[in-house]
């Protein structure tokens, strides 16, 4: 929503995965600024973008209908002033695969970065995988909605995101997977956290 000056960077940032198998769902969520002219001319040089176009029903409910348009059975969420490094899906579907069907989450570490994309901060580091309910109690593990990659069954199985709540919304999702499903972790600052924006623009959302 109304993410038109950072969704450039963000969508080139999925774009340039080494992961190729994309279908990129994007979800303007009634912008009034230039966020669908700028997610237009990216979908004209690459054909794996998808435009949805809904009113204003804030970023839980953007995110859940990226969910419901993907074909995908594995979904990556990006929020619109987010980035990501150009081996973060791959390394995590590797990790997906590799924990077998028991697996419904595969998390990155991030890094905070600033308005202009700088890095500020590279202090999360959590190690936790496998049963992580209890560590889910005690705190976000994933830390932010675009370090994620989930199976679509289970975010489905969980009821998406709870569309009542502006805040927490992805932690309540990733503990209910927590409770059904173990997780995984790549050990690489892959996710770029901008925490520069207190609205945090939900409009696009990555889906393979």
């Amino acid at each position: 929503y109304n993410a038109g000056a950072t969704l450039g960077d963000t969508l080139r940032s999925a774009r340039a995965q080494t992961y190729r198998a994309l279908e990129i769902v994007v979800v303007d969520d009634g912008s009034k600024d230039d966020t669908l002219r700028i997610a237009r001319r990216q979908a004209a040089e690459d054909s794996r973008i998808r435009i949805v176009q809904q009113d204003h029903r804030g970023h839980s409910a953007a995110r859940n209908r990226g969910i419901a348009e993907s074909r995908g059975e594995l979904i990556a969420p990006l929020d619109a002033d987010d980035l990501w490094r150009p081996t973060k899906i791959e390394r995590q579907v590797e990790a997906l695969q590799a924990g077998g069907d028991r697996v419904g989450l595969v998390y990155t570490w991030f890094a905070s970065v600033d308005e202009q994309g700088r890095i500020r901060s590279v202090g999360h580091r959590p190690t936790d995988c496998g049963d992580v309910l209890r560590s889910c109690c005690r705190g976000n593990l994933v830390g932010n909605g675009s370090g994620a990659l989930m199976r679509k069954s289970a975010i489905l199985e969980c009821g998406g995101y709870d569309e009542t709540l502006q805040g927490c919304e992805d932690l309540k999702l990733y503990t209910a997977i927590a409770e059904r499903y173990h997780y995984a972790v790549v050990r690489e600052h892959l996710t770029g956290y901008r925490q520069s924006n207190p609205d945090r623009a939900k409009a696009a959302l990555a889906a393979l």
